[in-house]
């Protein structure tokens, strides 16, 4: 599974990792986060405490290894309580892979019904999100065809022009 950018208040990281961590090492199955700095001492002390030290990874992220990173996850993690928008949505479903993703907020305008969502403030969500998309190939396949439909609704040229839209409207 992959987590991306950083991991403190509002993302929710320790709660998710807290939710998954007997999982983690039932299944075998590893987080990767990308980007948002190296672990705390906090987040170190948690994965000892949890046992799974050896199953959370941090990497550092950039343009080239990015998408290649979402390709190779089982899925995307986005546990959030509060996002103005979340990128890293449609960062995901470009590079085709599968979404779990918080009901809270903006997001599920962004995710539309191309996720897993998820309640970031129930354990259970969690862990029923987590295990449905990472033990069904099918659903995982479905999400990935979804995404790619969803995507096309946002674009930089549709904003734009909205944006100048709102403009506009405004000045008249």
């Amino acid at each position: 599974m992959l987590f991306v950018g950083k991991r403190s208040g509002c993302k929710n990281f320790q709660f998710f990792i807290k939710c998954i961590a007997e999982y983690l090492i039932m299944a075998q199955k590893h987080v990767v986060c990308a980007g948002g700095g190296f672990f705390t001492p906090d987040e170190i002390s948690l994965f000892k405490k949890l046992d799974i030290i050896n199953k959370i990874h941090y990497v550092d992220i950039n343009d080239s290894n990015i998408c290649k990173l979402y390709l190779n996850a089982m899925a995307f993690i986005f546990p959030s309580l509060y996002e103005g928008f979340g990128l890293p949505v449609l960062e995901a479903f470009s590079c085709g892979c599968p979404v779990i993703l918080s009901s809270s907020s903006s997001l599920p305008e962004v995710g539309g019904d191309a996720a897993c969502y998820i309640n970031p403030e129930s354990s259970e969500s969690i862990m029923q999100g987590v295990k449905c998309v990472c033990s069904d190939e099918n659903y995982r396949s479905d999400l990935i065809d979804k995404g790619f439909k969803q995507l096309k609704i946002f674009s930089w040229r549709k904003t734009a022009l909205e944006t100048k839209k709102v403009y506009e409207d405004t000045l008249q």
